[in-house]
C-alpha cells in the first residue's frame, strides 16, 4: 500500500479489495461453524439411531431365543433380523 501513496485511487481499489476478502474470510468462518454444528447434531442422531437398532436386534433375538413360539415364528424373526442387517450394512445389501 506504501508503494501507491501517490496513487490513490490504487490504494483505495487495494484497501476496497481487502474489505472484501475480510467479510468473505467472516462468510467462510461462519458457513464452517454453521456446517460444523450440522455435523455434530447428525452424528449425534446416527448414534441416537445406531443405539435404538442395537436394542432392537437384542428384542427379536430375545424373541427368537423363546421356546414358546412356532418355528414359522423363528423364521419370521430371522428374516427381520437379515432385513435389519441389510439395512445397517449399507445400499449395497438392499438391492
Amino acid at each position: 500500500m506504501e508503494q501507491y501513496q501517490d496513487q490513490p485511487a490504487h490504494a483505495e481499489k487495494i484497501a476496497y479489495q481487502q474489505r472484501l476478502l475480510q467479510e468473505d474470510v467472516v462468510h467462510i468462518r461462519a458457513d464452517i461453524s454453521q456446517v460444523s454444528t450440522e455435523m455434530e447434531n447428525a452424528w449425534g442422531e446416527y448414534i441416537h439411531l445406531e443405539s435404538d437398532v442395537d436394542w432392537l436386534r437384542s428384542a427379536l433375538q430375545a424373541q427368537m431365543n423363546r421356546t414358546d413360539i412356532s418355528q414359522q415364528e423363528k423364521a419370521e424373526l430371522r428374516k427381520e433380523l437379515w432385513r435389519m442387517e441389510g439395512r445397517a450394512g449399507g445400499p449395497e445389501l438392499q438391492q
